[in-house]
């Protein structure tokens, strides 16, 4: 046997021995390894936690990777959620949501109206009470609906609510100033 084929042999088993496994994505079962070996999870910064592929700390889960999660020191937009920038100043550079975009469950999202939705009349329908304005191809809320960032609330929730708690309390003093 050649010194190529021991060497060959010798890698393979080493990597046999490191990886036994079939390599998983997020939210796979794993088994956690000790001493140092790399354990199942397939995804560049996750790891297996709690018999479970997830993001490193510092990661968040966007679809199937790992991006560097917003507010985290980053070099470079590449290792930044999707809709985000590795914005600051040389030395202290975080992901943060682009221009347009606001921050929804770790993630960037885009505000209502900045949907596109072509011509399709569907294509709003997973945003309570939007429409997509053919004419402009973009998201809207429907009308007495106000845009409230990722949702569309109605036009009067506030001072509704506002009233009501007010009616609360006058009630409540009323029949204070009633029993004693």
């Amino acid at each position: 046997m050649t010194l190529e084929k021991v060497l060959l042999m010798g890698f393979l088993l080493l990597g046999i021995s490191i990886f036994a496994g079939e390599a998983k994505g997020l939210d796979e079962t794993c088994t956690p390894q000790t001493g140092g070996a790399a354990d199942e999870c397939a995804v560049t910064n996750s790891e297996c936690k709690t018999d479970k592929c997830v993001c490193k700390d510092g990661f968040i889960k966007e679809n199937s990777a790992c991006p560097k999660a917003l507010d985290q020191t980053c070099t470079d937009t590449n290792e930044c959620v999707t809709n985000s920038k590795c914005d600051g100043e040389d030395g202290s550079k975080t992901c943060t949501c682009n221009d347009g975009f606001f921050i929804k469950e770790g993630l960037c999202s885009k505000d209502v109206d900045g949907i596109d939705c072509g011509t399709e009349t569907t294509a709003c329908d997973n945003i309570g009470n939007a429409v997509c304005d053919t004419e402009a191809g973009k998201c809207k809320c429907k009308p007495d609906y106000v845009m409230n960032v990722a949702k569309c609330d109605p036009k009067n929730a506030a001072s509704t609510i506002g009233f009501g708690a007010m009616s609360l309390a006058l009630l409540l003093s009323t029949a204070s100033f009633v029993l004693f």
